[in-house]
């Protein structure tokens, strides 16, 4: 176990001395710029983190409501779920569409069946 946590160890001192290299080097290109150079990459890398940052926010957004809706129903397009009546009529509504009629037993006659069948005997000579 001991060589593992040493391994482990050993390989994040060396990620950190690269990155700090990394970064000194990048430092040193970026104050080697003009100033007008220098505010140029300021705001393209803000702009890039602005963008990277709105996109986890509109991520974790979809995340939730489709976390949320497995657990309380569905989500409304803004992000909110439904009020707990309007979710039960909704339930209420899909349950009706799904099964119209009631379901019978395999080979019982249904209300409407049964009633069609009385209508053709009673017609008949």
């Amino acid at each position: 176990m001991l060589p593992l946590i040493v391994g482990a160890a050993w390989l994040l001192a060396a990620i950190v001395h690269a990155a700090a290299a990394e970064y000194r080097r990048y430092c040193a290109w970026k104050a080697s710029l003009t100033p007008e150079q220098r505010v140029a990459v300021e705001l393209a890398e803000a702009t890039a983190a602005t963008a990277a940052a709105i996109a986890m926010w509109e991520h974790h957004k979809r995340t939730d409501a489709r976390l949320t809706s497995s657990v309380m129903g569905r989500a409304l397009p803004d992000g909110h779920t439904m009020r707990p009546t309007d979710r039960l009529a909704s339930y209420r509504q899909r349950a009706a569409m799904r099964h119209p009629v009631p379901q019978q037993a395999w080979g019982a006659p249904t209300a409407t069946a049964a009633s069609q069948h009385a209508g053709d005997r009673a017609q008949s000579p």
